[in-house]
C-alpha cells in the first residue's frame, strides 16, 4: 500500500485507475534527465509568466543506477506543476493535451498517464504567482479533431506496412539513431508504442531496438521502456 504519494488527477473513488478518471487541474511534470535544468526551468516560467512550483526528487543531483545496472550522472531531477486554465475532465483530452506539451518540453512520457502519481518531493525550491497554462477542453475543438484524424491515418499507414511485416522508416530511423531530445529511456518507451500501434509484439520490438546504439542502456531498461509504451498504446484504442 503506497502512502505519502500524491498525484493532481481525481480518480473515482478515489481509486487509481486511468478508467476511473474524473478530472486534472494541474499540470505536473517530470524532468530527471538533465535537459532541463533548475535555472533553465526558472528562466522558461519567467518568459512565459506561468504560475507554478517546482521540487526536487529524492535523486536530485545524485548518481543513479537504473535496474539494469547503468549509472546515470548526478543532474537536476524535479518535479514542475502548474495550473491549468481550466480543469480537464476527460481522460482523452487530459492525455492529447500532455501529449502536446511533450513535443516542446521533455517531459518524462509516463506523465500523460491518467493513473499517475508521484512521490513527495525532497525541497520545494521555487514558486511563484502567474498566468494558467492554457488547455484544449472540448472534444469539440478543432485542433483535437484535427490530430485524430492525423493520427488515425497514420496508424492506417503504419498497420498497412506491417502487414507486410516492413517496419515503417521513422521507426528504424529513430532506432538507427538511437538519441532523442527526450532521452533514450523516453525514446525505447515511444518506439514501443509506435510499434505496438504498428500491429508488432514486444520481443520483436525489443530485438530490434537491441541491434543498435539504444542497447547501451541495457536489455531490462529496453524491455521495461517498451513495455510501458506498448501498455500505454495498447490501453488507447
Amino acid at each position: 500500500m503506497l502512502s505519502d504519494v500524491w498525484s493532481p488527477i481525481v480518480w473515482r473513488h478515489g481509486v487509481r485507475h486511468r478508467d476511473n478518471f474524473i478530472s486534472c487541474a494541474y499540470l505536473a511534470l517530470d524532468f530527471d534527465d538533465g535537459q532541463w535544468t533548475l535555472d533553465s526551468t526558472e528562466k522558461w516560467l519567467a518568459d512565459t509568466g506561468y504560475a507554478a512550483i517546482i521540487g526536487t526528487s529524492k535523486s536530485h543531483q545524485i548518481e543513479k543506477k537504473t535496474p539494469a545496472g547503468v549509472v546515470q550522472p548526478a543532474v537536476d531531477r524535479f518535479r514542475l506543476v502548474i495550473p491549468f486554465a481550466s480543469p480537464i475532465e476527460d481522460r482523452d483530452l487530459y492525455e492529447y493535451n500532455i501529449r502536446q506539451v511533450m513535443q516542446d518540453i521533455p517531459t518524462d512520457p509516463s506523465c500523460k498517464d491518467a493513473a499517475r502519481y508521484f512521490f513527495p518531493c525532497k525541497k520545494i525550491t521555487f514558486t511563484r504567482q502567474g498566468k494558467r497554462f492554457p488547455c484544449i477542453t472540448s472534444k469539440d475543438d478543432p485542433g483535437y479533431l484535427e490530430s485524430l484524424k492525423i493520427e488515425k491515418a497514420m496508424n492506417e499507414r503504419v498497420k498497412n506496412k506491417a502487414a507486410q511485416g516492413i517496419v515503417p522508416g521513422n521507426i528504424l530511423m529513430q532506432i538507427h539513431n538511437g538519441q532523442d531530445a527526450g532521452g533514450r529511456h523516453k525514446l525505447c518507451y515511444r518506439i514501443g508504442a509506435q510499434m505496438k500501434r504498428a500491429g508488432f509484439d514486444t520481443d520483436t520490438t525489443i530485438n530490434l531496438i537491441c541491434q543498435g546504439p539504444l542497447a547501451e542502456i541495457g536489455i531490462d531498461d529496453v524491455r521495461r521502456a517498451v513495455e510501458n509504451g506498448a501498455r500505454a498504446a495498447r490501453e488507447r484504442t
